[in-house]
């Protein structure tokens, strides 16, 4: 059975969800993302370089 699907061109308020979603689909298999090598010596993490709503760390793994 195939599924209705609508669609519609990202905004800037998709940013913080698209990032979280690129972030933490590069972890598998190593727990360890790109972007930490990019960053690396400079003192900033990756998430914290996440931009979101509010101060909650948005995740998507199971407590």
């Amino acid at each position: 059975m195939l599924a209705a699907l609508s669609t519609r061109k990202a905004t800037t308020a998709d940013i913080p969800f698209l990032t979280q979603i690129e972030y933490e689909a590069s972890l598998p298999p190593f727990d360890h993302c790109f972007w930490e090598d990019l960053l690396e010596g400079t003192g900033t993490t990756v998430v914290s370089q996440i931009p979101r709503k509010d101060k909650r760390f948005l995740s998507l793994s199971p407590l």
